[in-house]
């Protein structure tokens, strides 16, 4: 781990409230100033965050909560809640296809409920959150520089439990509506806040594909294709036609020496074969791979494959934008489920050969002389 760890993200860069947050968007401000509100005095410096240390000695602010130890709060965080219903069965609604998810009565009222108790413990905010039919997830931003966040985040959690659990109660359902544990998780980075955000919009539409009649999220193995090397168990999930004998494929392998501004020549390069109808495929593993796949997902009509060592089990859910992309069948996740018997450099250095191997044109950008050359 580095010495210094990543400062919790602004919630003002991440601001931002999802569509069915009943908490208005927080003001933006820029990076590197003060991530409070209201003009107010900067944070303290942020602590040290050992993630090892915190799971083996979790801090418990009642029996209940489980927090990082070495992660001072006062600082401002965003957090990640799962509350699941008591027993876990579908009470609060149901998914239609295509993931569309409709509340029962029980479940607006909850829906309708979050907003209501979030007013009423700020400064605290709900920046996101959904109710699904058996479980709900909330991103709870707590301000930097309140008294005593942890408290005020277990009186938050504590008068949603208690509050949505009373109003099913006096419409016929005994009992408590949530289990009694929850799962938290701490959004240190801007990219875990926006993931946290991506999983809660795309819940629903996640569920759809793992439990459609069709099985779009179905791993198929061992992947038999001409274009595959045979002496290599593939496995694959999602639009398993990208490597079909008739289809185009383009790889890309974008070298760790090619600088970030130079990215978007990079993506320039991936348009332009786009438009000619091929499918873009790589590991997407280096920081210029990686610009790459955002740029793809961003981008109407774009279909990919990504190729990596055993990642596939027997049942592939998808995280982030994944569940998006495979329902609109342009995403390929292509598993080398074979060992690869050498250093993890050379599998990954073999496993790029295999895209290259299948692919009708390959593209390798590097840095030489100060130039980006194209092989």
């Amino acid at each position: 781990m580095s010495p210094t760890p990543p400062r919790p993200a602004c919630e003002g860069e991440r601001g931002a409230a999802a569509p069915n947050s009943q908490i208005p968007a927080a003001p933006s401000c820029l990076r590197g100033a003060s991530c409070l509100r209201g003009g107010a005095a900067p944070a303290p410096p942020h602590a040290q965050i050992n993630p090892a240390a915190s799971r083996e000695n979790p801090i418990k602010s009642t029996g209940h909560f489980r927090r990082y130890r070495a992660y001072d709060y006062s600082r401002g965080a965003s957090l990640f809640l799962t509350f699941n219903v008591e027993p876990k069965r579908d009470i609060l609604g149901r998914i239609d296809p295509p993931g569309v998810l409709v509340h029962n009565e029980w479940g607006r009222l909850v829906d309708a409920r979050v907003g209501e108790i979030a007013a009423r413990h700020a400064p605290l905010r709900v920046m996101s959150h959904v109710i699904m039919p058996n479980h709900a997830h909330l991103r709870v931003y707590l301000p930097p520089g309140i008294d005593k966040p942890l408290v005020r985040l277990g009186a938050f959690v504590s008068a949603f439990k208690q509050s949505t659990s009373m109003l099913l109660q006096h419409r016929g359902r005994p009992g408590p509506l949530w289990q009694e544990l929850y799962h938290d998780f701490l959004c240190v980075t801007a990219e875990t806040i926006d993931t946290a955000d991506e999983y809660i919009a795309n819940n629903p539409l996640k569920r759809w594909l793992l439990e459609a009649p069709d099985k779009p999220m179905r791993v198929v193995e061992p992947l038999s294709s001409t274009r595959l090397p045979p002496d290599i168990w593939w496995a694959a999930a999602g639009a398993v036609e990208l490597v079909a004998p008739d289809s185009k494929i383009a790889s890309f392998r974008v070298s760790r020496s090619v600088p970030q501004s130079r990215f978007g020549t990079v993506v320039e390069c991936a348009i332009r074969a786009l438009n000619q109808g091929f499918a873009i495929a790589s590991t997407f593993i280096s920081p210029g791979e990686r610009a790459l796949l955002d740029a793809l997902a961003a981008t109407p009509g774009a279909r990919m494959v990504k190729a990596g060592h055993k990642i596939l089990g027997l049942v592939h859910r998808p995280t982030g934008r994944e569940p998006r992309l495979f329902a609109d069948r342009r995403y390929l996740l292509l598993s080398r489920q074979s060992e690869p018997g050498k250093s993890r450099r050379q599998g990954w250095l073999d496993l790029n050969d295999n895209l290259a191997h299948i692919a009708d044109k390959a593209v390798y950008a590097r840095m030489e002389g100060g130039r980006l050359r194209w092989c």
